[in-house]
Formats: C-alpha cells, structure tokens, sequence
C-alpha cells in the first residue's frame, strides 16, 4: 500500500476562514483530479458537522502542480438540520482548478426502501493487479474481461481506515478511473491512455449510498454510454463484494488523439 499517498492526502488544515490540503508530486508534475474528490469529501464534511456526503458533482477546469498545496474556499447555500449545500473551490494562486458542489445529509428512516439489483463480483483470484502508481493508496485488481460495456475493478486498503470521511473521499476517489477504464478496454490500438494529456475527466458526478468496507474493498463497475467527437460519456455503480450497490457516478471526459493540442488541460 502507498501509505504516503493517504497521508498527504489527508493532510488537510483550517487556514482562515478555508482550508489548505496538500497534493501528491506526481511523475508528470500534475495534480491529480481524483484526489481533489477526496479532498472535496472531506473537506466538506469538516465544514459541515454532523452531516455526510450524499452527492458530489465536481468540474475540473485546470491542471494544478503536483506536490504544492491547494487553497479551498467554501461557500454555504443553504444548511438546514436534513442537508447542507456546499460550493467547494480549488485555486493554486489566481488559477482555478476546480470546483465542486457539494450535497450533504442527515441520513433518516426509511420511507422508501429500493435497491437495485445488482451482479455480484465473481472470479476476483483471478484478477489481474493493477498498476495505479500514486493515483490509489492501496492495492487495485482489474478484471480481465472488461470492455467498454462493463469494466470492472476491485480497490482495496489494506491498513484499516477507522475515519468515516476518510473512506466516503477514498470511494469517491475510485471511481474518477472507472469510465476511463471501460474506454481504453475499448480501444484495441492501445491509443487512449488515460491521464496522458488527451483522455481526460471533465466533469464527474457521485452519489454515496452506504459506507464501504475498503479492507474487503469495492468494486467499481463502468461502462462507456458514447465516444465520439472528441468527448465521451459513461456511468456506473460502485458495489460491496456481496453486490450491494455502495454508490453510482457518471463521467463527461474529453477523449483527443495525440496530435490535438490544447492549452487548456484538465486536472486529472
């Protein structure tokens, strides 16, 4: 496990009337979009006490520089004793790196009880290890029939993670890779290679069911719903290994052949 990883990741201050997280330095120099989305969880769930995440919906405007802290500001809509509403904004200087909508909750009886159906994870011996570098604190496995219709990979933590926040922003986190994944399943030229500059996270979107298990890990299953005109679109679910759903996200991205340039690079 790259505990240094989770470390830095959770090395969050109060500065002011915000906070200051710290980023990972990365092999190519950027910030990286997910761990914004584990700071985002965590963050707001600091500045809202007593509540949980339910919904992010974050945008990723700008690469930021790995390894130099990132300032958050927080601005609060509404806060009522069921929901708070948050906007969560990223600057590295006068640079915004993204921003993100933060809904939280006070989880209540139930009125309604639904869930939906969902396959349960088989063959995980099987699964290939992945090679996630810094971008996962602990250890990822791929399973090998994964195509564009349904990718599938397992995240684990191996040490414990007794910070509820913690472990919503470490579910969170996982997903940003799912759609990404399902789109290079796809591509048999071996041209997407996500996070090198032209398949990149735009806009992602989660929703947080139930509190995950990381030690047995999750699964998050995607699939890529359209891939044309140099953007793509994909959603998907995040599951325990009993295939009770945890959480569902879609995912807008920009997908370029190498030869397009563009000054504008997303932070993921």
């Amino acid at each position: 496990m790259n505990s240094k990883t989770l470390d830095v990741l959770q090395d969050i201050r109060r500065v002011g009337d915000g906070f200051q997280s710290s980023t990972v330095s990365t092999a190519n120099g950027v910030t990286y979009g997910a761990h914004h989305m584990f700071t985002q969880v965590v963050i707001a769930e600091m500045a809202a006490p007593g509540k949980r995440l339910l919904n992010l919906q974050t945008v990723f405007s700008w690469g930021g520089v790995g390894g130099e802290p990132v300032d958050v500001t927080v601005e609060t809509l509404q806060s009522g004793r069921s929901f708070t509403f948050l906007t969560l904004t990223y600057r590295q200087g006068e640079r915004v790196l993204t921003r993100a909508e933060a809904l939280l909750t006070v989880d209540e009886p139930d009125y309604l009880c639904y869930v939906d159906s969902s396959t349960v994870p088989t063959g995980l011996p099987t699964w290939v290890e992945g090679q996630m570098g810094d971008l996962w604190p602990g250890i990822s496995y791929r399973d090998p029939s994964s195509s564009i219709k349904e990718a599938s990979s397992w995240y684990r933590i191996q040490a414990p993670v007794d910070n509820h926040s913690v472990t919503r922003g470490l579910t969170a986190l996982a997903t940003e890779m799912g759609v990404l994944g399902a789109l290079a399943a796809h591509d048999d030229s071996g041209g997407i290679r996500p996070r090198q500059g032209h398949v990149n996270v735009l806009a992602q979107n989660v929703t947080l069911y139930h509190l995950a298990d990381l030690r047995e890990g999750i699964v998050v299953r995607a699939a890529g719903r359209y891939a044309g005109q140099g953007r793509a679109y994909g959603d998907g679910t995040i599951l325990d290994l009993t295939g009770r759903p945890i959480g569902s996200f879609s995912t807008t991205a920009v997908a370029r052949g190498e030869t397009v340039e563009s000054g504008n690079t997303p932070a993921t």
